[in-house]
């Protein structure tokens, strides 16, 4: 879960030189690229930020189901769960929001897919003026959002990731142990794109903590898990996705289960990874996966409070 906080910053990895052979040249660079002031009064849990997506704007999701998109300030917002109860797992179901992507749809609207911890939505946002105008830029400050698809109770876990792939075709979603594969045009169907569950119960040792398309290939996908790997897939090796790769954080092998978790990856380019567990930001390279290539701490005494490893924080997001 997101701790709360005022703004969010958007930044950028520039890489002036790395030397991967011999190893130890390596020249990073992060530039802060913008900022943004969030639109929240409180401290209450109820408004914490528990999801975050930027393409071309910024969306938030909440704990109490409202989303947010930004530019400069803020574009729009609304409400996209409620607190429902599961008759089936007797259960309530909570409206915080876990996942954000979006789509576009060729014409002056997109498509965002949102999750909550078992459902799916896919609502189309328009701006509430005519299309002549928002061709011209002319925009009011207004937005309309309209429901299109729902999906309930799709996963059997709690959904921890929405993505769409480079050229929009498809989008996954996954929760701790399922992979499902979706098009965008054809909302009625989806199928199993990966389990992981083993035959017997008590031979799980791991589970899935993000998934995710490359935004250099709409073929491949990965995932990282709580035992400090990094999976890639590329779907057009079988209908049931098979390992292309996979990322060991080996020199992390001594640690604690909780500290090796990867809790979040996104792909940087056609071969750089980069990769967050608890208390470390790591970048890998997908040619050479057998150490990372540049790693650094986020905080120095994470270790000296123990009480860190009785929260969520833990398998956080980035």
């Amino acid at each position: 879960m997101y701790n709360f906080s005022k703004f969010y910053e958007l930044t950028s990895l520039r890489l002036k030189k790395i030397k991967i052979r011999k190893g130890l040249n390596q020249d990073l660079m992060w530039i802060k690229k913008k900022k943004w002031d969030l639109e929240q009064n409180t401290l209450l849990d109820k408004e914490k930020i528990c999801s975050i997506m930027y393409k071309d704007l910024l969306y938030v999701g909440h704990e109490d189901g409202f989303v947010q998109a930004y530019s400069e300030d803020l574009l729009f917002s609304f409400k996209a769960y409620d607190l429902r109860f599961d008759y089936l797992e007797s259960c309530d179901v909570l409206e915080r929001v876990t996942a954000i992507d979006r789509f576009e749809t060729g014409g002056v609207s997109h498509n965002l897919i949102i999750a909550n911890e078992r459902n799916i939505k896919i609502i189309e946002v328009r701006n509430s003026e005519s299309t002549k105008n928002i061709i011209n830029n002319n925009l009011s400050k207004t937005y309309n959002n309209t429901l299109l698809k729902e999906f309930n109770n799709i996963h059997s876990y709690m959904i921890n990731s929405v993505s769409v792939s480079k050229d929009e075709q498809v989008f996954i979603s996954s929760d701790y142990l399922v992979v499902n594969l979706w098009h965008t045009d054809r909302l009625d169907v989806g199928y199993t794109l990966l389990d992981i569950r083993p035959k017997k119960g008590d031979e799980l040792v791991f589970v899935i903590n993000v998934s995710k398309f490359s935004d250099h290939d709409s073929n491949l996908f990965g995932y990282s898990t709580t035992a400090g790997d990094i999976v890639i897939n590329d779907i057009r090796i079988s209908s049931k996705s098979e390992t292309v790769n996979t990322i060991s954080c080996k020199d992390m092998n001594h640690l604690d289960g909780a500290l090796k978790s990867i809790s979040d990856f996104n792909f940087i380019d056609q071969n750089l990874i980069c990769a967050r567990n608890l208390n470390s930001i790591l970048m890998f390279d997908a040619r050479n996966t057998s150490k990372e290539i540049f790693k650094t701490e986020i905080g120095e005494n994470l270790f000296k409070s123990p009480d860190v490893f009785d929260t969520e924080a833990v398998y956080a997001k980035i």
